[in-house]
């Protein structure tokens, strides 16, 4: 039987991996995405949420990751680009996602509140785990930026 990890070691570029994961753990391949659902702990406030995003690669074979934290206990929303990056567990996908956070109109925060975000994720090509780490950029009022953890599973839609 052909498990994650043998189909990824048989595959020679970042994309394709990227492509086999995206359509092989979904029911259709033409959506080219994949849902997560988990909890993220922003190690630097000590505070534990819910997180979903979407990872979409599309016709272009960009890569995307589009989600939001609860908005709750943890805010903001994220639309970021992302590229694989070397290093990376055998059998393992790994994408860094750069961008924007928006925070504007949750938790206080003023309309337009946003600040840089970065997303460091590594899919477990057997199980389609992911774990990774984030790091917020500085916010108006607040002196430091802000660490933390990931850790989701695939939810099937």
């Amino acid at each position: 039987m052909r498990t994650y990890a043998n189909i990824l070691r048989a595959t020679l570029t970042g994309i394709s991996l990227i492509a086999w994961l995206l359509t092989s753990v979904i029911a259709s391949a033409k959506e080219r995405e994949v849902l997560f659902v988990g909890h993220a702990a922003n190690v630097t406030v000590a505070k534990v949420a819910g997180v979903t995003f979407t990872m979409k690669l599309d016709e272009k074979n960009n890569l995307s990751l589009e989600g939001s934290f609860d908005n709750q206990t943890l805010f903001g929303t994220f639309d970021l680009k992302g590229k694989p990056t070397e290093g990376c567990a055998e059998g393992n996908l790994c994408v860094q996602f750069k961008g924007k956070i928006q925070l504007g109109g949750m938790g206080g925060w003023p309309k337009g509140t946003k600040t840089s975000v970065v997303f460091s994720l590594s899919v477990d090509g057997n199980t389609g785990q992911l774990l990774g780490t984030y790091h917020i950029g500085k916010l108006p009022s607040i002196s430091y930026e802000q660490y933390g953890v990931i850790q989701a599973d695939v939810s099937k839609k």
